[in-house]
């Protein structure tokens, strides 16, 4: 569910068992829209995070490192004035609204001056402001003036919440008043949604799917027994929502952010319970937003590569149409030819001559234009002087052209990379290896601390671990994730007659399956074939060709980039990559 009423409200029960009592010791302000306080209850330390930030709007406790810039902002410096020191005394919530203010004071109890934090949580106009205690507007952490909205968020002004909805509390109405408040003609989730408060159509298309019914169905088409089945998966939530006794759950299976946490008992299926909410929003938001982090690293990456890719690939189209173009020039050879053995019957001063081409079977006669300007035998010359030019010029366009299809083909290895390293420091080695080969990272990737501001790349790899599997056979498999780790375990870790895997003719990991036996267990090869199918760009394809030599067949090619090797002899495994066919050979 999003960080709806519902879910608020389980945050808000949360705050007032843990915190309530707790000195404000520190405030941060990480981002544009969000704030951090710390809070040292007796004998611990918390981090309450609230946030507004589209996307990532919510309100929890959290253990997930936040960053400190290091000039705070104007609206930071100003909690910092009025909160740290204070005592927090609780989170009230407008019934079951996306609106929550977080109460302070300071002082001795009899004079103590007391603020609210408002937290609003509603979409994009979501706000943080802060007022005292006549409900003056100290400050906002996005200040609206007048005429820039329906409200005027600036310091001085009276504080005006934003427009409740004034919706039923799903706490207190009745299984009757519920059935009677649901259109007959509309889906049950959004008659729920639009007829309670607290309700996202998120969590009320919740309610409805573990009430075995859909979502979509209109009320009025409701069987006694459907009615039944709704009234009693909704009284369950309104038990949890009275008592206080919530849930918190995380659904892994689904895909969108706001579906995948919930604060009431899930219907079927495989749900991971977490002992609070705040504990629950750090397992999704902090997956998010790592995920996130490594994006921002990945992507300006990647478009390097890809510009570079498209650049090469227009080169490569040039090289070829140069070469089209060169070979047909390399007939002139034989015009030459023919027209030295014509000499004799070509006259002086003539613009063409019709010869006897002997090279076809039977001869044909051919019509050769020549410079009247010069001899027979000059114009003969001019012919292989153009065949000479043209063959180098040729010679010289083959050698681009492979060496133009080399790049390509490394730089379409290195996209697959990026797009499978699953780690920063992953992502910053492929960033090194880009400066090396002379692709400019972005400005702050390359050259950083955790790239090649590193003591020593090597060392780096050699701290990192390989990936390492067991075939069924009990043979150790060693997989690269990157071409650098390709290069160890081909050229540094393989003995000559271990054997080597890779996908045919795509970028992948390198392979290696760890015996030197003239005939190893066919399951092993099937296995660390599969391995390299799996760990290359044709993962998701059906019947992939996988190359299998020994590793003294595998050898580095003058100019050779990181990752690339010919190898022959070798032969060919074709395997169907499966990922449910891994976990049983992991280590």
């Amino acid at each position: 569910m999003p960080m709806d009423g519902l879910f608020l409200a389980a945050v808000r029960a949360e705050l007032n068992e843990v915190l309530v009592g707790g000195h404000v010791q520190k405030i941060f302000q990480p981002t544009a829209r969000s704030i951090v306080l710390h809070i040292r209850t007796p004998g611990q330390s918390h981090r309450l995070l609230a946030s507004v930030e589209p996307g990532g709007a919510r309100l929890q406790r959290t253990e997930l490192d936040q960053p400190h810039p290091p000039v705070p902002p104007a609206f930071c410096m100003l909690l910092r004035k009025y909160l740290e020191g204070s005592r927090f005394y609780g989170a009230r919530q407008e019934g079951l609204e996306r609106l929550l203010a977080l109460r302070f004071e300071r002082g001795p109890k009899e004079a103590a001056e007391a603020w609210e934090l408002m937290l609003e949580l509603t979409g994009r106009q979501g706000n943080l402001v802060l007022v005292d205690e006549d409900g003056t507007v100290l400050d906002a952490i996005v200040r609206v003036p007048p005429g820039a909205g329906p409200r005027t968020l600036i310091p001085g002004v009276p504080y005006e919440p934003p427009p409740l909805e004034g919706k039923p509390d799903p706490r207190t109405i009745s299984r009757e008043a519920l059935r009677r408040l649901l259109p007959a003609g509309q889906g049950l989730a959004d008659g729920l949604f639009q007829a309670l408060a607290g309700f996202s159509p998120l969590s009320a298309r919740r309610l409805v799917e573990t009430a075995g019914l859909d979502p979509a169905r209109p009320a009025g088409e409701l069987d006694e027994e459907g009615w039944q089945r709704l009234l009693e998966r909704f009284a369950a939530w309104q038990e949890v929502l009275v008592a206080e006794r919530f849930a918190p759950c995380l659904d892994p299976e689904a895909r969108r952010l706001p579906e995948r946490f919930w604060a009431f008992p899930p219907g079927p299926g495989p749900y991971q319970a977490f002992p609070s909410p705040s504990a629950l929003l750090d397992e999704v938001f902090g997956a998010h937003e790592a995920a996130h982090h490594l994006e921002g690293i990945r992507g300006p990456l990647s478009r390097t590569v890809q510009t570079a890719l498209k650049r090469v690939q227009r080169k490569i189209e040039k090289q070829e149409a140069e070469l089209e173009e060169g070979r047909d020039d390399l007939g002139l050879r034989l015009l030459g030819e023919l027209l030295l053995a014509n000499l004799h019957r070509i006259p002086p001063g003539a613009s063409e001559v019709e010869v006897e081409d002997y090279t076809q079977d039977p001869p044909v006669r051919r019509r050769i234009p020549l410079d009247p300007r010069l001899s027979p035998a000059e114009n003969a010359q001019a012919y292989f002087d153009r065949y000479a030019r043209a063959k180098r010029r040729l010679d010289r366009t083959s050698q681009e052209l492979a060496h133009s299809r080399e790049e390509a083909a490394y730089l379409e290895s290195l996209a697959f990379h990026l797009e499978a390293a699953d780690t920063e420091q992953a992502l910053l080695e492929l960033a090194e290896e880009m400066e090396r080969q002379g692709y400019r990272p972005p400005a702050g990737l390359a050259g950083s601390k955790g790239a090649s501001g590193r003591k020593s790349s090597r060392a780096g790899e050699r701290g990192r671990g390989l990936l390492r599997y067991r075939s069924s056979d009990g043979l150790e498999i060693l997989v690269g994730r990157n071409h650098r780790e390709n290069d160890r375990i081909t050229m540094d870790l393989a003995k000559p007659d271990e054997w080597w895997f890779h996908v045919r003719q795509l970028p992948g990991a390198h392979v290696l399956l760890r015996t030197t036996a003239d005939e190893p267990p066919l399951a092993s090869l099937e296995e660390a074939a599969l391995l390299a199918a799996y760990h290359s760009k044709a993962r998701h394809s059906s019947h992939v060709p996988v190359d299998v030599a020994r590793r003294r067949h595998v050898r580095k090619y003058k100019g050779a980039r990181p990752g690339q090797v010919l190898y022959e002899p070798a032969f060919t495994l074709e395997v169907t990559p499966r990922e449910e066919l891994l976990p049983p050979l992991m280590e």
